[in-house]
């Protein structure tokens, strides 16, 4: 009976001790379970970074602007400008399911110091001073592009649904946001079905620093890496041109990812000669990459090679050259693919892509457009204008075509200065691929010869002509070396010379005046100013001593070139043309010229140009006007103008000033034979104008100033 007894508590004993060892078992797979699913929660990004654009391409509407002052009227408004203090905007709905973290979530709402957080009961909004995550002052759930603040007076919050149901994006944009002391576009986008969140670097004036990134709670955070000193990598252009962003994801980084990010090989080349493969793979994870194989295959066969010894960190890059060249035929449909030499990259969907090459028939001369961002209130824009002149005359660099873009001044054209939108002054844009803010006459030569050395895939020719009646009528003809399959603009700029005006909008600021610096920026230069001495002149230098030169006047066709100019397919040695019209107004025929473009409007880069001085129709001295003189001139009290006709007709006689106002006009009636026309200039204001003397064939122009 003892016996039994000590059996049975033993019994007992050993079926609580199982017990325990069961509960501790359950507890141990629970909390290993709540890790699981705690790591499968948390967050990680994928950069954007060798590839410009918005993240799937959905939102295309472009005009990135400042609200209610050019941007799209069909983006919304959820908070207002002028926050001295951040501020909430009211709650808002997202329009598609969402999960956030693992759980579903319908509501939000963003601060104008650019957080936004699903925790919609938050009552303070952070500071408009940036910190690193997590930080106490984020409520939990939030996503952010923390530093910058809707100060100013075009500070908004805007928002806007793209797409289609199932694969939708809601944009909630900052423009014009103020950060780096200057306006500062970002965007925060929730995408439908995936639940992936962008952070996208738009659009900057200056260098802000942001902490970019996801906060779960105030233990727990995700954040780009380089925040909170996070800086831009977007420029200054007002569309998704130069846009990227970062990708968040929930889940934990994988181990081995590489993405073909972009191919640098050309897509044109001379028939015979060879060209390199080459192009950037992205380390997308958390293992460093010590070796890639990269293959290409352009349908005769593949083309492999293992390129090792690399040491490619996470989210860092590699510029690889293939060993093998191709050697360009007419027309190469390629395929190329990158990918980790000896593991399974996780996501092969980014490791190929395609890539033609085609062949030239023949080698179109390469002409190089340098657009210069110019204003006579920049100090430092002569050292631009001797770089233009400077080329200009170079027999060396003989197909340098040079158009100065003016800001801010009375030669301003607002459509040419929004289009090249230059972040500096004086600025470069070449061909509109390469933007070089330090202009010099050095960087201008470096830029030419990098950019005429490149191949294009056609001639421009320019033919223009000016009327009697004042039109402009110019031709632009392209003839393809290449078959051209994607969309191609042609455009045109009415260019002047030895532009000159009154008042002090044509002083030049000149911060030269008297300055040790480098003569090799202020040398003299060869255009309508011959020898000037920028050193020794006066700041500013006043409108009587200026003229300008490669002045841009008038956009044919706008800045982005006439669409459907170009009808696709165009063939392999086919021409096409297209005419522009217009008017030249107030400006000197004699002294212009017209630039012929061609852009390539995928990439906004100008293929190739050409330049022609205007034919002036009917209006030469003919058998009509014997002679045309205006004296004296300069004059400071009456000018005399002196005509011959050879035949009876109506004449009229104006000045216009240099913005095309008629200040004197007089019409002559059945005038015959030589007639004197005297006119008191003592009310004109000290300047240049020009004298027109209009008859049924002929418009003659003479240039007179005043200067009392």
């Amino acid at each position: 009976m003892i016996l039994a007894l000590i059996s049975l508590i033993l019994l007992f004993n050993l079926i609580f001790k199982y017990k325990y060892i069961m509960r501790k078992l359950y507890l141990l797979v629970v909390a290993f379970a709540f890790c699981i699913a705690q790591v499968n929660a948390q967050y990680y990004y994928i950069p954007s970074t060798t590839t410009p654009g918005n993240p799937g391409g959905i939102n295309s509407i472009g005009g990135e602007y400042p609200a209610g002052s050019g941007l799209d009227a069909s983006w919304t408004s959820i908070l207002s400008a002028n926050n001295a203090t951040p501020a909430w905007t009211p709650s808002q709905t997202i329009p598609f399911s969402f999960d956030f973290n693992g759980t579903a979530v319908t509501d939000y709402k963003v601060s104008s110091s650019g957080v936004l957080t699903f925790t919609t009961s938050a009552t303070t909004a952070p500071s408009y001073t940036n910190a690193a995550i997590p930080d106490a002052s984020i409520p939990d759930n939030s996503i952010m592009i923390w530093g910058i603040s809707g100060t100013g007076a075009n500070d908004e919050i805007v928002t806007q649904t793209f797409g289609t149901a199932g694969a939708r994006q809601h944009w909630i944009f900052f423009p014009s946001y103020t950060a780096g002391g200057s306006w500062s576009y970002w965007s925060i986008v929730l995408e439908e079905t995936t639940n992936y969140i962008y952070i996208v670097d738009q659009r900057h004036g200056g260098s802000p620093t942001v902490t970019a990134g996801v906060q779960i709670s105030g233990t727990e955070a995700y954040s780009v890496s380089g925040s909170p000193s996070l800086a831009n990598l977007a420029g200054t252009a007002p569309d998704d041109t130069d846009n990227y962003y970062y990708e968040f994801r929930q889940g934990t980084l994988p181990g081995d990812n590489i993405a073909l990010s972009s191919i640098s090989t050309p897509t044109i080349g001379t028939i015979g000669a060879n060209v390199s493969i080459a192009g950037t793979v992205t380390n997308l994870g958390g293992n460093t990459v010590t070796s890639i194989d990269v293959t290409w295959d352009d349908g005769s066969g593949a083309n492999s090679e293992t390129i090792g010894g690399l040491n490619i960190p996470t989210y860092g890059t590699y510029n690889f050259t293939h060993g093998t060249a191709l050697t360009v035929g007419s027309t190469h449909n390629m395929n190329i693919c990158a990918q980790i030499t000896g593991v399974q990259d996780v996501d092969t969907s980014d490791n190929c892509t395609t890539h033609t090459v085609s062949g030239l028939a023949f080698t179109p001369t390469r002409h190089v457009v340098i657009e210069e961002g110019t204003g006579t209130w920049c100090g430092w824009c002569p050292r631009g204008a001797v770089a233009m002149e400077t080329l200009n005359s170079d027999a060396s660099r003989p197909n340098f075509i040079g158009i100065a873009v003016h800001n801010g001044d009375p030669m301003t054209v607002t459509a040419y200065d929004n289009g090249a939108n230059f972040s500096g002054f004086p600025g470069m844009n070449v061909n509109r691929k390469y933007l070089g803010e330090s202009v010099s006459t050095t960087a201008m030569e470096g830029f030419y010869d990098q950019a005429s050395a490149e191949p294009t895939n056609c001639d421009v020719a320019v033919t223009a002509t000016y009327d009697a009646g004042g039109s402009i009528n110019a031709v632009v003809t392209a003839t393809f070396a290449a078959e051209v399959t994607t969309e191609h603009r042609l455009a045109a700029v009415l260019v002047e010379n030895v532009v000159t005006g009154t008042g002090s909008g044509y002083d030049q600021s000149n911060y030269y005046s008297f300055q040790s610096q480098d003569l090799a920026l202020v040398s003299p230069n060869s255009g309508s100013m011959p020898n000037f001495d920028w050193q020794g002149a006066t700041n500013p230098v006043s409108a009587a001593e200026m003229t300008y030169d490669h002045v841009g006047r008038e956009l044919y066709g706008g800045y982005d070139g006439q669409s459907s100019s170009i009808t696709l397919p165009a063939t392999a040695n086919s021409s096409q043309s297209y005419t522009f019209s217009g008017t030249v107004g107030s400006y000197n025929p004699a002294n212009c010229h017209v630039v012929g473009l061609i852009i390539n409007s995928s990439t906004g880069e100008i293929m190739n140009a050409n330049e022609a001085s205007m034919a002036l129709v009917g209006l030469q001295e003919n058998s009509l006007v014997k002679l045309f003189n205006v004296f004296p001139n300069p004059t400071k009290e009456l000018a005399v103008i002196n005509f011959n006709l050879d035949k009876t007709c109506d004449v009229i006689v104006e000045i216009t000033d240099m913005t095309g106002k008629v200040i004197f006009s007089r019409n002559l009636d059945n005038a015959s034979g030589f007639q004197n026309v005297n006119i008191n200039v003592e009310n004109m204001n000290n300047g240049i104008y020009f004298v027109n003397l209009k008859t049924d064939a002929n418009i003659l122009s003479k240039k007179l100033t005043v200067n009392k």
